[in-house]
């Protein structure tokens, strides 16, 4: 009983000396905000306003919260614990502690993904000819260029094969040919490393392209497409080439005036879903494979810390990022650095123009923190069977002894909670799940539920429904013919 009491006495533990300010004195919280606070005032959202008591409501709460982790055998002083209101941190446990957070990595990418290319940002995909366009087919090879995106699936190549079709192409003569980083089904080319299965998406879009190769799966998403979407049959009678990405070919935009190499023809182009979406999607549904191809698009783990340093102020030594999903234990994050990703990943959304977001999306200056993250009650995603409070918005994180959640918890008295939960060293995962909704429910209980969460909500669009997480794969609004066949007119104008 001497640990449990000294937890609900005298004050959360910490780990290897990190300052424990949940129960400290007033200055305590101060201290922990030692050199921070001027560099996390973003905007008129600052990180501290000065040293300021912790809460006692707060505070029991998450004693209460680990001590029933102590009574199921697991340590408190491996488990961190944020718990913030506006910019007033109301309890903390081992704040400062990097902790394998899981998941909550993918929090990172979004952040700097967003921040490097905006919301409204879409990742091009290009098809080029090298021969000429006659007699329904290309006397040439078909060469597939992209910027990367990261969920381009089975409808998406069914649509482009239909539009191809639609052009009058039924035929490809010479190979298809797949310039550098095609990525499929959230399945790479095999010359990522960490491509496992190491299966090609330029194999898959050439099934895709004639339905008398399709598998199941492929059949089965045709199924989901609008009625009457047709069936392309585009046989390929060369071979899927691979290359590396030469030089010429687009890294950051679609060339604007269709220049190719000589020689070479656009076809047309596709345009992924908006970066938001696609951020929202791998939040939601917790998609590695996605996480991993955004956070190559704005260089890997080192520049993702580097950034994050940059927007939050802080320590990098608190954010040990080895990958852009989480995998793996040594993704290692305090949980202050988490809350300052959130907070910051809020006020992105909610004010994009100031923060010097890029792009937009065209339906307005503001969006809310439910357009990236997932809104329980309204999605199951990650959080399917879970209890967790209603407009809880939220990201998961789970390894075999990792379980994670962190976000924005809306409550009538109190507004909105920001609060960061990281447990490990466990096998028991599903009673630290249990455990965090408990948790959350506790401080929904004691401060009420809210009527209105507009601050994090996701935004409507004018028709009223979510501006996001309603991916529609296969959308014809995305393709940009380039190439059109010539008229019969021109034809004739040109027989001899």
């Amino acid at each position: 009983m001497g640990a449990i009491a000294v937890l609900l006495t005298a004050g959360l533990t910490s780990l290897a000396g990190a300052p424990a300010i949940a129960a400290a004195p007033v200055g305590a919280i101060g201290a922990v905000a030692s050199g921070l606070r001027d560099r996390l005032a973003w905007g008129s959202y600052p990180w501290y306003s000065g040293a300021q008591p912790a809460d006692a409501i707060a505070q029991g709460a998450v004693a209460t919260y680990l001590q029933r982790l102590q009574t199921e055998g697991i340590d408190p002083a491996r488990q961190g614990v944020w718990l913030q209101q506006g910019d007033r941190v109301l309890a903390a446990h081992n704040p400062t502690v990097p902790l394998s957070a899981a998941s909550l990595t993918k929090l990172a990418t979004s952040l700097v993904a967003l921040d490097r290319f905006g919301p409204g940002h879409r990742f091009v995909t290009e098809f080029w000819t090298d021969g000429a366009i006659a007699d329904g087919a290309i006397k040439g090879n078909l060469i597939v260029r992209t910027e990367g995106d990261p969920f381009f699936v089975w409808e998406d190549a069914i649509a482009i094969a239909n539009d191809l079709q639609a052009l009058g192409i039924s035929r490809i003569d010479g190979n298809l040919v797949v310039e550098g980083a095609f990525a499929m089904n959230f399945l790479p080319d095999p010359q990522y490393p960490t491509a496992t299965p190491p299966i090609r998406g330029g194999e898959m879009l050439a099934e895709a392209f004639d339905h008398r190769r399709w598998n199941r799966a492929a059949t089965a998403q045709h199924a989901t497409m609008a009625p009457g979407t047709p069936k392309p049959q585009i046989e390929l009678r060369g071979a899927v080439e691979l290359v590396p990405v030469r030089p010429q070919s687009p890294t950051a935009t679609p060339p604007a005036d269709g220049a190719g190499r000589p020689g070479e023809a656009l076809i047309l182009r596709y345009r992924s879903l908006p970066l938001l979406e696609l951020v929202k999607q791998v939040n939601v549904h917790s998609n590695n494979f996605m996480a991993e191809m955004l956070a190559r698009q704005v260089g890997g783990s080192t520049a993702i810390v580097e950034r994050l340093a940059a927007l939050t102020g802080v320590p990098k030594r608190e954010m040990q990022q080895i990958n852009g999903s989480g995998l793996g234990v040594d993704n290692r994050w305090s949980v202050r650095a988490i809350a300052a990703i959130l907070l910051k990943l809020d006020n992105y959304l909610r004010h994009p123009t100031a923060n010097g977001a890029k792009t937009r999306l065209g339906t307005g200056d503001r969006y809310g923190l439910g357009d990236a993250l997932l809104v329980a009650g309204r999605e199951r995603g990650s959080l399917q069977g879970r209890p967790t409070p209603a407009g809880a918005t939220v990201k998961t994180g789970t390894l075999n002894t990792v379980s994670a959640l962190a976000g924005a918890l809306p409550t009538r008295d109190r507004g909105t909670l920001w609060f960061v939960l990281i447990n490990t060293d466990t096998p028991k995962v599903g009673t630290l799940r249990s455990e965090q909704d408990r948790f959350l429910q506790a401080l929904r209980d004691r401060w009420g539920s809210p009527t209105e969460t507009t601050a994090i909500a996701p935004t409507r669009t004018a028709a009223g429904t979510p501006l996001t997480g309603k991916a529609t794969p296969g959308d014809r609004d995305r393709l940009e013919r380039v190439w059109q066949p010539p008229t019969a007119e021109a034809t004739e104008a040109t027989t001899p």
